[in-house]
C-alpha cells in the first residue's frame, strides 16, 4: 500500500520473497524513457515477504512517481 505517514513522509509497502531486496525508483515526471528515473532506495523483504520504503524527501515534488523492482 502507500500513504503518508505521520512525518509526512511517503511509504510504499510490498509483498515479494523472503530475503530478496527490492529496489524503490522515483521521478518528478512522467517517465518517457528510463533515464526520468532515480534509484531512492532499497529493502529487503522479511520472513513474511513484506518490504517497506520510506522517501523522507516527497514534500519537495508536488508529484512524484514510483516504481518498484526485484531481481
Amino acid at each position: 500500500g502507500i500513504k503518508l505517514n505521520l512525518a509526512g513522509q511517503f511509504e510504499f509497502r510490498g509483498l515479494g520473497t523472503n530475503g530478496v531486496i527490492y529496489s524503490l525508483y522515483a521521478s518528478p515526471v512522467v517517465p518517457n524513457s528510463s533515464a526520468n528515473w532515480q534509484l531512492i532506495g532499497t529493502s529487503t523483504a522479511d520472513v513474511s515477504g513484506n518490504f517497506l520504503f520510506t522517501d523522507p524527501n516527497a514534500f519537495q515534488f508536488p508529484r512524484r512517481f514510483y516504481y518498484s523492482i526485484g531481481p
